[in-house]
């Protein structure tokens, strides 16, 4: 019964995604898109001196929740298009590097290149900082006027305060990265859709 249930949720869910107006929508969801990604990138930036937001701002981990809200109806809204569109094995090899990178990401050719750069760059920027945050699953705390490790419950090792620093930041750039990829390309995302009316580059 609780299978079915979910299964029941889930093609509600599903059903409901893929009937919204996306005209519409777009613009609401860019400038939600363009906020969660301005402050991404703030916490990033910030923690790289020592200043983690995150930590004196707990209402940031609302992100958590934003990226969703924007992210789920765009891949569904990508999916029902990448359907829908295709383009030719000819134009594909015309395309060079920049156009190559749009069509395989489903980024809109009237994008110049530099966006495409940024979008590259933030890329390799989360990957980097995900991989430091998932390389270093324990958490760093200032406990009792002493630095320390703290997972699954428990104190591991006692720390120096630079090696406080690294902990800390890797921990806040390992969100915010990915946050910024995620907002950054649901960004990019919704101004296609409503400045483009919606047209993807789409290889098939």
């Amino acid at each position: 019964m609780q299978h079915l249930r979910a299964i029941l949720y889930l093609y509600s869910l599903k059903l409901a995604l893929t009937t919204i107006d996306m005209k519409k929508f777009s613009p609401v969801a860019f400038f939600i898109s363009a906020i969660g990604f301005s402050v991404a990138a703030i916490i990033y930036c910030s923690s790289l001196f020592h200043y983690f937001l995150l930590d004196r701002f707990g209402w940031l981990n609302l992100l958590h929740v934003l990226v969703f809200i924007v992210f789920v109806p765009m891949v569904f809204y990508l999916n029902k298009q990448q359907e829908a569109e295709t383009m030719s094995t000819a134009d594909s090899i015309e395309t060079g590097f920049i156009k190559s990178i749009q069509s395989k990401f489903k980024i809109h050719p009237a994008f110049p290149a530099w966006v495409v750069i940024l979008f590259i760059t933030c890329y390799a920027v989360s990957a980097i900082s995900v991989c430091m945050f998932l390389f270093n699953p324990t958490q760093a705390l200032l406990m009792d006027g002493k630095y320390v490790l703290y997972n699954h419950g428990s104190i591991t090792k006692n720390i120096t305060e630079a090696e406080y620093y690294t902990f800390k930041g890797n921990d806040e750039r390992g969100w915010s990265g990915g946050w910024m990829l995620f907002y950054l390309y649901a960004l990019l995302q919704y101004y296609a859709i409503w400045k483009y009316s919606g047209k993807h580059a789409v290889l098939q």
